[in-house]
């Protein structure tokens, strides 16, 4: 598909030739390869102003190019629409983008590249995002999961720079559902979201050994249970010695089972 040389040089399809001189001018030395630490998006940039300029300002090829626009509006068929068409520019100063549209909407891959560093990488359905994402941030953390219409929705992985990573659920751009967290020091807490609120029974084990557990009722703290590797309990600041419940269930699945061998040998 032919590419849009008045978009990339950011003028109108009657602009005068001083218009598309002097608008070629300041995108040329705005994206000069010597003025942009992005050397790679830089020399691609200048190359393709440069293409746009020697059609625009050539008065014959650029009414050629007029022409095969003009004729592709015209024939323009169901089959053309499903087309893609894709450029590279840059949106409002901010980011940086390899993409695609489709019937006007953004449709297919895109690449975004932000100016503090962040890449956003993944699929566009009909102007949403759609499918499999992997956001990196500025600051060095990495989200990977899927979007519905716009939202994160399903399994995400989330690496912190500093180390500790996160796995859970999203369900309509909320935390929701189960989510494991792993800090950079080695705690772990484990538990449950609604609606980006802890919710239900999570389990906390610090890096020390210490383990809490904590009851949730959407956001709030209804109970605390904070367990020592000296197998001892404070709550409310009362110390109690605790109830080993994992071994307490293990050991009732253990008996019901001998039970259940006991009655069908011995009955």
């Amino acid at each position: 598909m032919t590419k849009n040389y008045y978009e990339i040089l950011r003028v109108d399809p009657d602009a005068s030739a001083k218009t598309i001189r002097l608008a070629y001018r300041k995108l040329a030395q705005i994206y000069h390869p010597d003025k942009r630490t992005n050397k790679k998006f830089a020399n691609h940039k200048f190359k393709l102003i440069g293409e746009a300029y020697a059609v625009l300002s050539d008065p014959d090829k650029r009414s050629e190019y007029d022409q095969t626009i003009e004729a592709a509006k015209k024939n323009k068929t169901k089959q053309a629409n499903e087309e893609f068409a894709c450029w590279f520019s840059e949106i409002l100063g901010d980011v940086a983008d390899t993409h695609c549209y489709r019937n006007g909407e953004r449709h297919g891959k895109w690449e975004m590249h932000y100016k503090d560093g962040r890449v956003d990488t993944g699929e566009f359905v009909d102007g949403k995002r759609n499918g499999k994402w992997e956001e990196r941030f500025a600051d060095g953390d990495v989200y990977k999961g899927f979007y519905v219409d716009n939202e994160r929705h399903g399994l995400w992985t989330i690496r912190r720079a500093d180390g500790g990573r996160e796995v859970g659920y999203f369900v309509d751009g909320k935390l929701d559902g189960q989510w494991k967290e792993h800090f950079a020091d080695g705690a772990v807490f484990r538990g449950g979201y609604v609606k980006n609120k802890k919710h239900g029974f999570w389990k906390e084990r610090f890096a020390d050994g210490t383990i809490q557990f904590a009851l949730y009722e959407m956001g709030k703290e209804k109970e605390t249970w904070k367990v020592s590797f000296s197998n001892e309990t404070e709550k409310e600041g009362k110390r109690e010695s605790v109830i080993d419940w994992e071994t307490v269930i293990t050991g009732a699945v253990i008996g019901y089972w001998i039970k259940v061998a006991v009655d069908y040998f011995f009955a």
